[in-house]
């Protein structure tokens, strides 16, 4: 689980459109 984290942060910080992209994929 704290992998998974880090790993949203590292692309939040990598790229935002990234986060937007695949946060409703994640999201439930």
């Amino acid at each position: 689980y704290t992998n998974l984290l880090v790993f949203i942060v590292q692309l939040l910080r990598c790229n935002n459109s990234y986060i937007v992209h695949y946060a409703p994929v994640i999201a439930p």
